[in-house]
């Protein structure tokens, strides 16, 4: 467990949350390679944090598909396939072209003008980059356009 991920403390978010997203980028970007063994008293001292966080984040990675429990051994690095990774792109696709057909048709003026706003900053401020990537701003006005359902309690 070499590895060189450290946990950003900057993020105003749980600490839970904190070591789930970190351990998460860390086997998306294969800091974490497939089949190695995630021991919790190595991650808490590595991350600076106690085994209980470490433990939350591995049981949500766990529902993610990016961990394995195997009984009297752990936790270990999910071995992804090829099949299952263009399985997930598939749904995640379909899921942001839902997203975007959904804002389309609930967007508001006022949203609108919002993101014609976001489209200026955006190309005033565009470089050419390996990948791209849909800045925060954007994301977060585009989210906003989709109501979630009102809940009565």
């Amino acid at each position: 467990m070499g590895s060189d991920f450290t946990i950003n403390m900057n993020e105003y978010l749980p600490l839970r949350d904190l070591v789930f997203n970190t351990l998460r980028q860390a086997i998306l970007k294969g800091e974490l390679k497939p089949g190695e063994r995630l021991m919790e008293i190595q991650l808490a001292e590595k991350l600076g944090v106690s085994r209980t966080p470490i433990r939350e984040a591995i049981r949500k990675l766990e529902l993610e598909g990016l961990v394995l429990m195997i009984p009297r051994r752990g936790a270990e690095v999910a071995k992804i396939s090829h099949k299952s990774l263009q399985d997930v792109l598939e749904v995640r696709g379909a899921l942001e072209e839902l997203a975007t057909d959904l804002a389309c048709q609930r967007i508001t003026e006022e949203q609108l003008l919002a993101l014609q706003e976001a489209e200026k900053h955006f190309k005033k401020s565009w470089r050419p980059v390996r990948r791209w990537r849909l800045p925060k701003p954007m994301k977060l006005i585009t989210i906003s356009f989709i109501p979630l359902p009102e809940t009565s309690v």
